[in-house]
């Protein structure tokens, strides 16, 4: 039997990564491990490049589930409007571009987060996509409450938190991340009821997400299948 060449070996590959309905959600967080990696330069006009990002993972998202076609479309317009909003948002001066940009993207992560989730729990078989899958909406969760502490920081006059001073994008990432962790240094803090309940419930998804689905995930995969 003769053996394809490299070239087609990889095609190959590549078709079979990109097949409509093969669940890649290995692709799909390493998508969302790019975002996360841009996300502190979410402040000037970078912001659009992580609105791309976060669009492009809601219709990789879609097609790798088999989504009818006619959702993958909406998806797609969807993804170009987002885009262009926060495109356009750039030509505009004060707050107005960030609090756009931080709105957009916790629209997306919300999304994103309901398409994989509403996907994962049809699964009946436990595989190191399903992991995958469920440790991409752990992070998207991260960043979806950065982006609001970014919103409300951007609207209220007096801020998100308590500690004066400017804060950047990467304040309100290491944040929300400590937060979601529930490791709480305490350098950064909110200024008000609406974030302290915020940060709360962040805190008590967090906890409560790893120890029961991200913890049965991993037993599952880790038992031996029946025969």
């Amino acid at each position: 039997m003769t053996t394809p060449p490299p070239s087609k070996r990889r095609s190959a590959r590549l078709r079979r990564l990109l097949t409509r309905g093969s669940d890649r959600y290995d692709i799909v967080l390493l998508l969302v491990v790019g975002a996360l990696v841009l996300s502190p330069f979410n402040d000037g006009r970078l912001g659009v490049l992580v609105v791309g990002t976060l669009a492009m993972i809601f219709i990789f998202a879609l097609w790798t589930t088999n989504f009818p076609r006619r959702l993958l479309a909406a998806a797609i317009f969807f993804s170009v409007f987002a885009l262009l909003t926060s495109a356009g948002a750039q030509f505009d001066h004060g707050r107005t571009p960030k609090a756009i940009v931080a709105g957009v993207c916790l629209l997306l992560c919300a999304i994103i987060i309901g398409t994989i989730a509403y996907h994962l729990l049809a699964k009946r078989q436990v595989t190191t996509r399903v992991l995958a899958g469920s440790l991409a909406i752990y992070i998207l969760f991260g960043l979806l409450f950065a982006s609001t502490y970014v919103l409300i920081g951007t609207v209220r006059h007096d801020g998100f938190f308590a500690q004066s001073g400017h804060h950047d994008a990467i304040s309100y990432l290491y944040f929300s991340f400590i937060a979601l962790t529930t490791v709480g240094f305490g350098d950064l803090t909110p200024a008000n009821d609406a974030g302290r309940m915020l940060v709360a419930l962040e805190a008590l998804f967090g906890q409560l997400y790893l120890v029961t689905v991200v913890a049965v995930v991993v037993s599952e995969r880790r038992r031996p299948s029946k025969h």
